[in-house]
């Protein structure tokens, strides 16, 4: 059983929770001031909002597709943060952001000011203008944003000394704001215009924007929303909005940041009004000197604080929150031919202005303008229409997945669908793939209550700012994100992660700073071109990333389920698709420190690639050489997770240094103990470094994993042999409080048969150990390798490549059976190996040495067809490569150590790798017979964690005692004087 758990440090000194773009903008700040920040993510993969999935070859962005905030000029947040990160991004500009349908009216809004207000001064020709001074008023209050860094900020946002230095550069903005935060659009829009289309048309504008009504919405953020996309403009994201959480979170990672995707957070630890950490599933605790919480406010404060430690004006506060409407969305891949040739890639439908304007259909075609989100002759089509989210069940009720909720996913995605054909006639017949995503599906991805379009409105106030800022009443948490006063949209989200990393800074003492642009900007503008995916090798870090753009991003992850080590495949893939090959190795690691070894000699094509789906389309993903290349390319400590800071914890010994012992090593390492490695030879690596041939697995490749894995702080002490010159006695008089074996197999069980012990007959395991040594051993022209495994195959490819004429590999197995990657099995045949299937040896004959060698059909299997080898078969050598078993010596002093099973392997608990000695555990081929590689480090992982668990509670139960011992004292009365 493979455990998918996280080595996670017991402390960081800010956890993140959520990887929206708020939360992520945070965490890159701070990532960037040295702080060790640990992002905490429920989904698969960063952004929220701004996330994409793909079917097949179409790519959707789940929500967001227009993006703000990356101009030059204007507020432009988040642009300020990529630049300060130098993380590159690469956007297509937008002359038009959209184009609004407002019931038989049409308006297209230009980026151009002069050119979409003369457009629309000749739709409301009669209040061309008041629209006109509305705009300049506008315009006005968008200029006071500027000077002050975006919305008033709550007073615990900021200190004295910031807002007196505000209010001496800029006093007029600042008293202007003031005075308009309070103030709704709607009321600013009455003293100008007082004409019902023009104020439908603003509402149908502003709500499909930012999620809100005028007469709810604050001014400032109205004049944002209206102004700031003709000043800096708006960008569409090659390859999807996905590159913009990716980017955000390779800047984390390059700073040493962590982000953990697939976990969800139960509670956020509180006591005394401080927040100290988190608890995740199975109540393991971390703990944090701050929490940001990039989440919904009424999530957050019900659901992982608890009403009990807030104030009671808080508890009334939230009793006044209401969602924003529920929205959902139907993704379409259909034929070039159906899209209309002026068909804008932005439309907006609204088709009853005057009693419904916040009710629109949004229609995006990104593909019309970035050709890598679908095939060649395919657009992909996104939908996403108003919909009353009380019809629709809630994400972790019972009618969700029920048969009543698809029929009322049919009913409302058909009314939608009925509409948008007026203008893609024939669209319900044409798609070639289509889901369809509900207000609960929203809720379930991306944790939006009820799948809201926006965040929380409050009743009676204008909103986003009658919302929190960064800083609550809960010292040392703190919020980030479109439930906070900044609102929605990329730029707004990222200015409140901004504001929230600035605020953490200052509770943690750290010296904050102020964001400069650079010179030479980052934020590239450019036109982008279908790439060429055509699933060739892995040979370089081009093939890689083109490789990468071929993955499917499944959310299910099916390749994840069929690596015995649980790496994330899905999300190193992304990072490789954006060419973040350290973060991409880095993720690797967290759960396989010899990747590159793994990557190179595992059977992919039997695992994860057999699981991929990309192999239904055409060929899976070349997921082994993606893994190899990517570790092989970052052997520095930039490809590893982030080591342990500060004292370590207690000693451990490891004694092999095989995968499962290097593993083991290298996560306690991680987890903070003082780790030392015993190894019986003179060199780390067992079985990789010492018996697979280097044509199949080069030296130098073992060399650089193990030195990668053993500079996390492990001592190495080879020449060391166990029930010899150590044992576990003397182990714990060292001090060591917890030993793991990864001790392998070293020997090859010869078969009870005759002849098996005349001169010429080896064992498989010594003989590759030789090859690797450079020492010549005698081998005749004809060579027989008897076993079933890769250790089979491996023998018999290297005795052709030392020189033999002939090599015969006899096997139980039928060839289809066997279990090797065919992959193998054609390498080896290529080279002149002779399978004999379906067969075993039933005599070794020879007078002084060996002669030939005797098989007989298996029961049970297809023999090879009669041939000359069908009977004696005439060899000089023969090289045993069946079942291995424990060292001799190894075997014998472990027999009156721990329980063993009858062929002399540890027994040992699956879920702990515990044996039957209290503090000893053992893992890899000991316990479990010969294992891959990447199942070897996986136990070696587990045992990691249960060695952690067990000392903790060891610790605990010391505490505990002398607590306890304490206690007693303090009570037992001292003797008396006189007392005999």
């Amino acid at each position: 059983m493979v455990s998918f758990e996280p080595i996670l440090k017991d402390k960081y000194e800010v956890i993140v929770i959520g990887a929206g773009i708020g939360g992520l903008c945070a965490a890159a700040l701070l990532a960037r001031e040295g702080l060790e920040v640990l992002v905490i993510e429920q989904s698969v993969q960063p952004g929220g909002c701004y996330t994409s999935f793909r079917i097949d070859d179409f790519t959707f962005d789940a929500a967001a597709s227009i993006l703000h905030g990356f101009g030059k000029v204007g507020f432009h947040a988040i642009r300020t943060v990529f630049d300060s990160g130098s993380q590159q991004v690469e956007l297509i500009p937008r002359d038009i952001v959209y184009r609004l349908f407002l019931g038989d009216q049409r308006i297209d809004f230009h980026r151009d000011r002069h050119s979409f207000t003369a457009e629309l001064g000749a739709l409301y020709p009669q209040q061309a203008g008041s629209i006109f001074s509305f705009m300049s008023e506008l315009d006005h209050i968008y200029q006071g944003v500027l000077e002050c860094g975006g919305p008033p900020r709550p007073r615990n946002d900021e200190s004295p000394g910031q807002r007196l230095g505000l209010f001496a550069r800029h006093p007029f903005s600042v008293m202007r704001l003031s005075r308009f935060q309070k103030i709704s659009a709607a009321q600013v829009l009455a003293r100008h215009v007082d004409d019902p289309s023009v104020r439908s048309f603003f509402e149908a504008d502003l709500i499909y924007n930012t999620g809100y009504p005028m007469d709810q919405l604050s001014a400032p953020h109205a004049a944002l929303t209206i102004i700031d996309r003709h000043v800096g403009g708006t960008h569409h994201a090659i390859g999807s909005s996905q590159q913009i959480p990716d980017r955000l979170e390779k800047m984390i990672v390059e700073k040493g940041g962590r982000v953990l995707y697939r976990m969800p957070v139960e509670r956020v630890l509180v006591e005394d009004g401080q927040a100290f950490g988190v608890v995740l599933p199975g109540d393991r605790v971390v703990l944090a000197e701050a929490v940001v919480a990039d989440i919904g406010v009424r999530d957050l404060y019900e659901r992982l604080v608890g009403r009990s430690v807030l104030r009671p004006e808080t508890t009334q506060w939230l009793d006044l929150l209401e969602p924003s409407p529920g929205v959902m969305a139907i993704y379409l891949g259909i034929p070039e031919t159906g899209i209309p040739e002026d068909f804008h890639p932005s439309t907006v439908l609204v088709d009853d202005p005057q009693r419904e304007p916040s009710r629109f259909i949004s229609i995006s075609v990104p593909s019309l303008s970035d050709p890598y989100l679908s095939p060649e002759g395919y657009h992909t089509l996104s939908i996403h229409a108003v919909t009353d989210a009380d019809i629709w069940p809630s994400a972790g009720g019972p009618e969700y997945g029920s048969e009543e909720y698809e029929d009322l996913k049919l009913s409302e995605g058909g009314r939608v669908l009925e509409r948008v054909e007026e203008y893609f006639p024939g669209l319900t017949q044409d798609f070639v793939v289509m889901r369809v995503a509900t207000p609960a599906t929203f809720e379930r991805y991306l944790l939006r209550e009820n799948g809201q379009l926006a965040g929380p409105r409050v009743r009676g106030m204008t909103v986003p700012a009658s919302l929190p800022g960064s800083v609550t009443e809960i010292r040392g948490l703190f919020l980030a994100g479109d439930s906070t006063m900044f609102g929605r949209g990329a730029s707004l989200v990222a200015a409140s992660g901004i504001n929230c990393a600035f605020a953490v800074m200052r509770c943690l003492g750290v010296r904050t700073y102020h964001l400069v642009e650079p010179r030479e900007s980052f934020v590239m503008e450019t036109v982008p071109v279908r790439p060429e995916i055509i699933g060739q090798d892995v040979v370089d870090s081009v093939s890689a990333v083109q490789e990468s753009h071929r993955c499917l991003r499944c959310v299910d992850s099916p390749c994840m389920d069929g690596c015995p080590g649980g790496i994330d495949i899905r999300n190193f893939i992304k990072r490789v698709s954006s060419a973040d090959f350290a973060g991409a190795a880095a993720m690797i690691r967290e759960n396989n420190p010899l990747g590159e070894v793994c990557g190179l000699v595992c059977p992919a094509e039997l695992l994860c690639e057999a699981a991929c789906r990309r192999g239904e389309l055409d060929t899976p993903i070349r997921i082994g050489q993606l893994e190899a290349f990517t570790c092989g390319v970052v052997p520095g400590p930039e490809g590893w997770p982030q080591g342990h800071r500060g004292p370590r914890k207690a000693r451990v010994a490891v004694i092999g240094s095989g995968p499962s012992g290097i593993s083991c090593a290298y996560y306690l390492s991680l987890l903070g103990y003082n780790v030392e490695v015993f190894e019986q030879g003179f060199e780390a690596g067992g079985l990789p470094s010492q018996a697979i041939p280097s044509s199949r697995l080069d030296p130098q490749v073992v060399e650089r994993e193990l030195e990668g894995a053993l500079a996390a702080g492990i001592e190495f002490r080879g020449n060391t042999t166990l029930g010899e010159d150590i044992n576990f006695e003397s182990l714990m008089r060292e001090g060591f409080v917890a030993i793991f074996l990864g001790t392998g197999l070293g020997a090859v069980r010869r078969p009870e048969i005759r002849g098996a012990d005349l001169p010429g007959v080896i064992d498989a395991v010594s003989f590759l150990e030789a090859a690797r040594r450079r020492v010549k051993r005698e081998m005749s022209r004809r060579v027989a390798v008897v076993g079933d495994g890769q250790l089979a195959m491996d023998t018999a490819v290297l005795a052709r490549d030392l020189g033999a004429d002939e090599v015969f590999l006899v096997t139980t197995f039928n060839e289809a059976d066997m279990p090797v990657a065919p992959s193998r099995l054609a390498a080896a045949r290529e080279c002149g190996v002779e399978m004999l299937t379906g067969r075993r040896v039933a005599e070794i004959i020879g007078h002084g040495r060996v002669d030939a060698i005797r098989t007989v059909p298996t029961l049970g299997a297809a023999a090879t067809v009669e041939g000359p080898h069908t009977g004696a078969l005439g060899v000089g050598t023969v090289i045993l490569a069946g079942e291995r078993v424990p060292s001799p010596t190894l075997a014998g002093y472990l027999a009156g150590q721990l329980k063993l099973d009858e062929q002399g392997r540890i027994l040992v608990g699956e879920d702990t790798m515990s044996t039957s000695r209290k503090g000893v555990f053992a893992g890899g081929d000991a316990t479990g017979g010969p294992e891959l590689i990447i199942e070897a480090c996986a136990r070696g992982r587990i045992a990691a964690l249960a060695i952690d668990l067990y000392l903790s509670e060891k610790a605990a139960e010391r505490r505990y005692e002398v607590m306890s011992e304490r206690s007693e004292r303090s009570v037992t009365p001292e003797p008396s004087a006189d007392s005999s």
